[in-house]
């Protein structure tokens, strides 16, 4: 069994739960090759308004695509990739 990145984080008063939330939809966004709200809420154990209220923000500001009811990553995350990649090029 594989220990997840969010099976370690630790909150030691200096996490941003919100920000873990997010990514936890994103790393589910990822496994699944897309999903729906009521998708998400079933794994990951979540309210549905919590959910569509991170997914609603990620839409927004262009990191998730919505096609129908179902949501996927979006070409947000390719930019970032390439950043780190050329990044990491540079060290």
């Amino acid at each position: 069994m594989t220990t997840n990145r969010f099976d370690v984080a630790q909150d030691d008063g200096y996490l941003a739960t919100t920000t873990v939330t997010s990514f936890r939809i994103i790393e589910a966004l990822k496994r699944r090759d897309g999903a729906t709200v009521q998708q998400l809420v079933e794994e990951l154990g979540l309210a549905s308004g919590t959910v569509y209220k991170h997914l609603n923000t990620l839409q927004s500001i262009q990191y998730v695509d919505k096609d129908g009811s179902e949501y996927r990553l979006g070409l947000g995350f390719l930019e970032l990739g390439i950043a780190a990649r050329t990044q990491a090029e540079t060290v």
